[in-house]
């Protein structure tokens, strides 16, 4: 009897230590990305993060099976609150389309991931997986608007109307792909240091800073808040003031736009 359970011990032991070892890259991204977040120099044009303070850039540790360890960018008001970009845009949208708040813009292909309503109507496709989670099939969008990431903690997006983008998403695609369509000359011109590339929600790439072009059609919404997108009236002869719990965003008029502060 002590030897079978001296054997059982070992067989104990060496599965503890093959389950260890098969989580310790998580572990070390764990430990790395919460005490040893290291905060990124940068010329953009951040959002805003907390009354008077801009958010910063961290360098964290992703693992994977292919990859390993590997570097990714966040941001956050410090090394503790921190989130990818494109996950904070991602949730924005999906908050959107929990509201089925995008159905009017035109489509550009589908995906499928986990259901982000609270219930499904008969047109939505879906399916459950192994573990019983819904997956939805969502058709994802070109929007007639551009967006701009003005404040996280709370996520605060604005939108300016552009009803040509459709159009010219779908020249772009009829041309083949065409690096010389209006579509990817309007993309390019955008600063690559503020904007983030294509979320799976949208083709529309989703800016980000403080300052604003010029322009009419403007409206905002929030996830963090529960707000869908509403009017916001721009006037260039005084200030337009959205309150959140921590402050208020200040829209103020300037010589190429309005320059977003956050009091």
């Amino acid at each position: 009897m002590k030897i079978v359970t001296i054997m059982f011990w070992v067989v104990g032991i060496l599965l503890a230590l093959g389950i260890l070892w098969i989580a310790l890259p998580w572990i070390e991204v764990a430990v790395l990305n919460s005490f040893f977040a290291k905060e990124i120099a940068t010329d953009a044009d951040l959002p805003w993060a907390a009354p008077g303070r801009k958010a910063h850039y961290y360098s964290l540790k992703s693992w994977d099976w292919n990859n390993g360890i590997t570097g990714v960018a966040a941001w956050g008001s410090s090394s503790w609150t921190k989130e990818n970009p494109i996950e904070t845009a991602n949730k924005a949208f999906a908050f959107l389309e929990k509201h089925r708040a995008m159905n009017a813009w035109p489509a550009a292909g589908t995906f499928e991931t986990y259901s982000v309503y609270d219930q499904l109507q008969p047109g939505d496709v879906h399916h459950q997986d192994y573990d019983g989670n819904t997956i939805v099939t969502y058709t994802q969008r070109v929007a007639p608007y551009r967006f701009f990431i003005v404040s996280i903690e709370p996520t605060v997006i604005v939108m300016q109307s552009a009803l040509e983008l459709p159009a010219w998403h779908e020249e772009y695609v009829q041309q083949g792909y065409s690096r010389d369509s209006r579509w990817i000359r309007w993309f390019m011109s955008l600063p690559e240091r503020q904007r983030l590339p294509d979320l799976v929600w949208l083709r529309n790439p989703v800016e980000f800073g403080t300052e604003l072009p010029r322009g009419s059609g403007w409206k905002w919404f929030s996830p963090d808040i529960d707000q869908l997108p509403t009017d916001l009236s721009l006037a260039e002869n005084g200030s337009t003031v959205i309150p959140l719990r921590r402050g208020q965003l200040k829209f103020r008029p300037g010589e190429s736009g309005w320059h977003v502060v956050r009091e």
